[in-house]
């Protein structure tokens, strides 16, 4: 462990900021309020959530098929891991 006498010459007033010091209790409370609306959301009737059915295709959508699970997992592209396709997935 390392011991410091004089702290470097810092107070905690010259860490942070007064103004950011004082909208502390602002950013607790939005903080407080995302949470709370993201674990009340189960709990809203259906009508009320978004649906992704009703989202519009983009100009990057496609009709081609899923890639499937185990492709999309397994394979790797670095070297480190081995030269072959599959390595190190076996």
């Amino acid at each position: 462990m390392v011991w410091i006498r004089n702290g470097g010459g810092l107070t905690a007033s010259d860490v942070t900021p007064e103004a950011v010091y004082r909208q502390r209790r602002r950013f607790m409370q939005a903080g407080a309020a995302t949470l709370g609306s993201i674990l009340a959301a189960p709990w809203l009737p259906a009508e009320a959530r978004f649906e992704l059915g009703r989202v519009k295709p983009g100009p990057f959508s496609t009709d081609e098929d899923k890639t499937p699970f185990d492709d999309v997992t397994g394979y790797n592209n670095f070297y480190e891991f081995g030269t072959g396709k599959r390595d190190p997935a076996r």
